[in-house]
Protein backbone atom coordinates (compact mmCIF):
# COMPACT_ATOMS: atom_id res chain seq x y z
CA UNK A 1 0.00 0.00 0.00
CA UNK A 2 1.24 3.53 -0.73
CA UNK A 3 1.94 5.93 1.86
CA UNK A 4 -0.65 8.24 0.76
CA UNK A 5 -3.11 5.59 0.94
CA UNK A 6 -1.89 3.98 3.85
CA UNK A 7 -2.60 7.30 5.77
CA UNK A 8 -6.28 7.66 4.44
CA UNK A 9 -6.65 4.55 5.28
CA UNK A 10 -5.87 5.29 8.96
CA UNK A 11 -7.66 8.02 9.12
CA UNK A 12 -10.94 6.39 7.54
CA UNK A 13 -10.54 3.51 10.35
CA UNK A 14 -9.53 6.29 13.57
CA UNK A 15 -12.99 7.96 12.50
CA UNK A 16 -15.46 4.95 11.53
CA UNK A 17 -14.39 2.56 14.73
CA UNK A 18 -13.32 5.46 17.40
CA UNK A 19 -15.19 8.51 16.58
CA UNK A 20 -18.47 6.61 15.15
CA UNK A 21 -18.56 7.95 11.68
CA UNK A 22 -19.19 6.32 8.29
CA UNK A 23 -16.20 7.13 5.88
CA UNK A 24 -15.99 7.12 2.27
CA UNK A 25 -12.88 7.18 0.32
CA UNK A 26 -13.75 10.15 -2.50
CA UNK A 27 -12.27 8.63 -5.98
CA UNK A 28 -9.53 10.68 -7.76
CA UNK A 29 -10.76 12.38 -11.07
CA UNK A 30 -8.40 14.83 -13.40
CA UNK A 31 -8.44 16.65 -10.73
CA UNK A 32 -7.05 16.44 -7.30
CA UNK A 33 -9.65 16.57 -4.61
CA UNK A 34 -10.09 15.62 -0.97
CA UNK A 35 -9.71 11.94 0.42
CA UNK A 36 -12.52 11.29 2.76
CA UNK A 37 -16.44 12.59 3.22
CA UNK A 38 -17.54 11.08 6.65
CA UNK A 39 -20.86 11.48 7.95
CA UNK A 40 -23.04 10.54 10.73
CA UNK A 41 -26.92 12.10 10.03
CA UNK A 42 -26.49 15.24 9.37
CA UNK A 43 -22.67 15.42 10.90
CA UNK A 44 -20.90 15.41 7.41
CA UNK A 45 -17.05 16.18 6.91
CA UNK A 46 -14.61 16.57 4.06
CA UNK A 47 -11.19 15.53 4.95
CA UNK A 48 -7.76 16.03 2.77
CA UNK A 49 -5.33 13.45 4.24
CA UNK A 50 -1.40 15.03 4.27
CA UNK A 51 1.62 13.98 5.70
CA UNK A 52 5.27 15.17 5.87
CA UNK A 53 8.67 13.20 6.34
CA UNK A 54 11.16 16.37 7.62
CA UNK A 55 14.12 14.58 8.02
CA UNK A 56 15.07 13.64 4.62
CA UNK A 57 18.15 15.45 4.85
CA UNK A 58 19.65 13.77 7.97
CA UNK A 59 18.69 10.59 5.96
CA UNK A 60 20.40 11.17 3.18
CA UNK A 61 23.46 12.30 5.06
CA UNK A 62 23.95 10.01 7.55
CA UNK A 63 23.24 6.90 4.77
CA UNK A 64 26.12 8.15 2.25
CA UNK A 65 28.83 9.22 5.48
CA UNK A 66 30.97 6.34 7.47
CA UNK A 67 29.82 4.89 10.61
CA UNK A 68 30.34 7.83 13.02
CA UNK A 69 29.39 10.59 11.51
CA UNK A 70 27.14 12.86 13.64
CA UNK A 71 23.81 15.04 12.09
CA UNK A 72 21.95 16.66 13.46
CA UNK A 73 18.49 19.06 12.62
CA UNK A 74 17.42 22.74 13.89
CA UNK A 75 14.05 23.72 13.43
CA UNK A 76 12.67 27.45 14.29
CA UNK A 77 9.54 26.90 15.96
CA UNK A 78 7.11 29.36 13.99
CA UNK A 79 5.12 29.57 10.92
CA UNK A 80 7.22 27.35 8.00
CA UNK A 81 6.92 28.08 4.13
CA UNK A 82 7.21 24.66 3.55
CA UNK A 83 4.50 23.59 6.17
CA UNK A 84 2.24 26.26 4.38
CA UNK A 85 2.46 24.59 1.15
CA UNK A 86 0.97 21.91 2.47
CA UNK A 87 -2.13 23.97 3.66
CA UNK A 88 -2.44 25.81 0.60
CA UNK A 89 -2.59 22.24 -1.77
CA UNK A 90 -4.89 20.29 0.82
CA UNK A 91 -7.26 23.73 0.82
CA UNK A 92 -7.07 23.56 -3.24
CA UNK A 93 -8.50 20.13 -2.90
CA UNK A 94 -11.02 20.75 -0.78
CA UNK A 95 -12.21 23.23 -2.42
CA UNK A 96 -13.03 21.03 -5.38
CA UNK A 97 -14.68 18.78 -3.69
CA UNK A 98 -16.74 20.75 -1.90
CA UNK A 99 -18.50 21.46 -5.44
CA UNK A 100 -19.84 17.94 -4.73
CA UNK A 101 -19.89 17.13 -1.18
CA UNK A 102 -21.76 19.59 1.90
CA UNK A 103 -19.29 18.56 4.04
CA UNK A 104 -17.32 20.61 6.75
CA UNK A 105 -13.90 20.93 5.54
CA UNK A 106 -11.30 19.49 7.64
CA UNK A 107 -7.38 18.65 7.39
CA UNK A 108 -5.63 15.82 9.09
CA UNK A 109 -2.19 16.39 9.33
CA UNK A 110 0.44 12.67 9.29
CA UNK A 111 3.97 14.13 10.39
CA UNK A 112 5.77 10.81 9.09
CA UNK A 113 9.54 10.76 9.73
CA UNK A 114 12.00 8.51 8.73
CA UNK A 115 14.42 8.32 11.88
CA UNK A 116 11.13 8.86 14.33
CA UNK A 117 11.59 12.07 15.61
CA UNK A 118 9.98 14.84 14.23
CA UNK A 119 9.10 18.70 14.81
CA UNK A 120 6.47 18.94 11.91
CA UNK A 121 3.30 18.67 14.07
CA UNK A 122 4.56 21.74 16.20
CA UNK A 123 4.75 23.42 12.82
CA UNK A 124 1.81 22.85 11.11
CA UNK A 125 0.11 24.08 14.65
CA UNK A 126 2.62 27.46 14.58
CA UNK A 127 1.84 27.86 10.83
CA UNK A 128 -2.09 27.75 10.88
CA UNK A 129 -2.12 29.31 14.54
CA UNK A 130 0.60 32.07 14.11
CA UNK A 131 2.18 31.07 16.99
CA UNK A 132 5.26 32.79 17.99
CA UNK A 133 7.38 32.38 21.52
CA UNK A 134 7.85 35.22 24.10
CA UNK A 135 10.02 36.00 27.17
CA UNK A 136 7.36 37.83 29.84
CA UNK A 137 8.81 39.75 32.68
CA UNK A 138 6.80 40.88 35.91
CA UNK A 139 8.18 42.36 39.39
CA UNK A 140 7.54 38.59 40.57
CA UNK A 141 9.37 36.54 37.64
CA UNK A 142 10.16 36.05 33.98
CA UNK A 143 9.46 32.77 32.08
CA UNK A 144 8.80 31.71 28.02
CA UNK A 145 5.10 31.21 26.48
CA UNK A 146 4.00 30.39 23.00
CA UNK A 147 1.77 33.23 21.93
CA UNK A 148 -1.24 32.02 19.65
CA UNK A 149 -1.77 35.02 16.48
CA UNK A 150 1.25 36.94 17.29
CA UNK A 151 2.57 35.94 13.63
CA UNK A 152 1.06 35.47 9.78
CA UNK A 153 -1.92 32.29 10.44
CA UNK A 154 -2.67 30.16 7.50
CA UNK A 155 -6.10 29.83 9.43
CA UNK A 156 -6.47 33.11 8.98
CA UNK A 157 -5.57 33.25 4.95
CA UNK A 158 -7.45 30.08 4.61
CA UNK A 159 -11.40 30.89 5.97
CA UNK A 160 -13.00 27.84 4.49
CA UNK A 161 -10.11 25.12 6.27
CA UNK A 162 -12.84 24.45 9.33
CA UNK A 163 -10.03 22.80 11.27
CA UNK A 164 -7.04 20.52 11.56
CA UNK A 165 -6.13 17.33 13.17
CA UNK A 166 -2.60 17.17 13.76
CA UNK A 167 -0.95 14.14 15.41
CA UNK A 168 1.52 14.78 17.57
CA UNK A 169 4.32 12.22 19.63
CA UNK A 170 1.75 12.38 22.78
CA UNK A 171 -1.72 11.60 20.96
CA UNK A 172 -3.39 13.84 18.35
CA UNK A 173 -5.23 17.32 18.92
CA UNK A 174 -8.13 19.61 16.89
CA UNK A 175 -7.31 23.03 15.39
CA UNK A 176 -10.08 25.36 14.99
CA UNK A 177 -10.03 28.13 12.99
CA UNK A 178 -11.24 31.20 14.89
CA UNK A 179 -12.08 32.86 12.09
CA UNK A 180 -14.61 30.32 9.78
CA UNK A 181 -17.55 30.49 8.83
CA UNK A 182 -17.74 26.94 9.94
CA UNK A 183 -17.67 27.23 13.40
CA UNK A 184 -20.97 26.57 14.89
CA UNK A 185 -20.85 23.41 12.16
CA UNK A 186 -17.64 22.03 13.64
CA UNK A 187 -18.39 22.54 17.33
CA UNK A 188 -21.32 20.67 17.17
CA UNK A 189 -19.78 17.65 15.78
CA UNK A 190 -19.08 14.23 16.84
CA UNK A 191 -15.02 14.48 16.10
CA UNK A 192 -14.92 17.81 17.81
CA UNK A 193 -16.94 15.85 21.14
CA UNK A 194 -14.51 13.37 20.45
CA UNK A 195 -11.14 15.77 20.56
CA UNK A 196 -12.68 18.35 23.92
CA UNK A 197 -13.59 14.77 25.93
CA UNK A 198 -9.52 13.82 25.41
CA UNK A 199 -9.00 17.97 26.46
CA UNK A 200 -7.20 17.87 22.68
CA UNK A 201 -9.34 21.07 21.29
CA UNK A 202 -7.37 24.04 20.46
CA UNK A 203 -10.48 26.79 20.21
CA UNK A 204 -8.98 29.88 20.82
CA UNK A 205 -12.21 31.78 21.82
CA UNK A 206 -12.68 29.18 24.66
CA UNK A 207 -8.90 29.47 26.23
CA UNK A 208 -7.96 31.96 28.79
CA UNK A 209 -4.73 34.41 27.68
CA UNK A 210 -2.26 33.25 29.99
CA UNK A 211 1.31 33.16 30.85
CA UNK A 212 0.97 29.09 30.13
CA UNK A 213 -0.73 30.45 26.13
CA UNK A 214 -1.08 34.05 25.35
CA UNK A 215 -3.51 34.58 22.44
CA UNK A 216 -3.80 37.92 20.72
CA UNK A 217 -6.75 38.73 18.76
CA UNK A 218 -7.47 41.88 16.88
CA UNK A 219 -6.95 43.67 13.82
CA UNK A 220 -3.60 45.09 13.28
CA UNK A 221 -0.35 44.57 11.22
CA UNK A 222 1.37 41.04 12.43
CA UNK A 223 4.32 41.52 10.42
CA UNK A 224 5.42 44.31 12.32
CA UNK A 225 7.23 43.39 15.92
CA UNK A 226 6.77 46.52 17.62
CA UNK A 227 2.71 46.43 16.81
CA UNK A 228 2.32 42.83 18.09
CA UNK A 229 4.39 43.82 21.21
CA UNK A 230 2.30 46.76 21.81
CA UNK A 231 -0.98 45.33 21.33
CA UNK A 232 0.18 42.31 23.62
CA UNK A 233 1.32 44.88 26.50
CA UNK A 234 -1.42 47.07 26.34
CA UNK A 235 -3.47 43.74 26.80
CA UNK A 236 -0.97 42.43 29.64
CA UNK A 237 -0.15 45.67 31.67
CA UNK A 238 1.39 43.73 33.77
CA UNK A 239 4.49 42.16 31.90
CA UNK A 240 6.79 43.43 29.53
CA UNK A 241 7.44 41.37 26.71
CA UNK A 242 10.01 40.40 23.85
CA UNK A 243 10.57 38.05 21.23
CA UNK A 244 12.28 34.51 21.33
CA UNK A 245 13.72 32.11 18.83
CA UNK A 246 12.55 28.50 19.87
CA UNK A 247 14.16 26.02 18.31
CA UNK A 248 13.25 22.54 17.60
CA UNK A 249 16.62 20.56 18.01
CA UNK A 250 17.85 16.52 17.30
CA UNK A 251 21.22 14.86 16.91
CA UNK A 252 21.98 11.93 15.15
CA UNK A 253 25.01 9.62 14.51
CA UNK A 254 24.71 6.96 12.35
CA UNK A 255 26.56 3.65 12.62
CA UNK A 256 27.52 0.29 11.37
CA UNK A 257 25.29 -3.17 10.95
Amino acid sequence: MKKDERHRQLVKERLEHIVGYKADVIQQGEEQSADLFAYAGDDKLLLEVKSRVDDLDVVRTLREAPAGTEASRDALMERSAGISRIVHEAVGQLQTSMRHYDGVPIMWFIPDPVLGMSDADQLMEATLLGIRWVMWRSDTGWGYAPCYLAGRTDFHKYPMLAAASVDFDDGAKLLINPYTPHLSLIRKSRLYEFFAHEDAVVDLEFKKSSTSGLILFGDFDRADDRVVLEKLSKQHPEFGFQFVDMHGLGGYRSFSV
